[in-house]
């Protein structure tokens, strides 16, 4: 009862709610060398009474010649509304590097952020869709100009816990 309770407090206050839950499912990433898939495991749960979002990904993929899984992507983000610009900001972690970046509410249940890659080698944008009930859709996109966008990642995943 107190876990549901606290469920609804936290959506009422927190309008990223709708990302709340345990999501599971895959990803495809383009590289040179073709394309790949992985298996993604996500979690968004709200923290201090909602207000902050914690999100914990996972992506696991397994070794063609060992036969066993290897990370491929372990990364941690907290997204926190500043009070005074009511902007969105998102910090987070990935392997030795940290990333600070403003995410936009661009639709009813879809967010976006973008950052610029070490060394001007363009910038990434991930824009993820929750539009549809108990569904995640990712895009990541590389755009070498900021103008022209061309898809380099996706994500299907589906809620499967709260």
């Amino acid at each position: 009862m107190q876990t549901t309770m606290l469920s609804q407090v936290q959506s009422e206050t927190n309008p990223l709610s709708f990302m709340f839950g345990t999501w599971k499912g895959r990803g495809i990433i383009s590289s040179p060398e073709g394309k790949k898939e992985t298996d993604i495991t996500e979690q968004v749960s709200s923290k201090l009474n909602g207000s902050i979002v914690v999100v914990e990904g996972l992506g696991t993929r397994t070794d063609a010649s060992t036969g066993q899984k290897q990370v491929v992507h372990d990364a941690f983000g907290i997204l926190t509304q500043d009070k005074t610009t009511k902007r969105w900001m998102m910090r987070a972690y990935r392997n030795d590097e940290v990333i600070d970046v403003e995410v936009t509410i661009v639709a009813a249940h879809t967010i976006r952020w973008e950052m610029p890659l070490p060394h001007n080698a363009g910038n990434m944008r991930f824009t993820t869709d929750f539009s549809e009930p108990r569904t995640w859709k990712g895009t990541g996109e590389y755009s070498r100009d900021g103008k022209e966008w061309m898809v380099v990642m996706e994500t299907n995943l589906t809620k499967v816990g709260e």
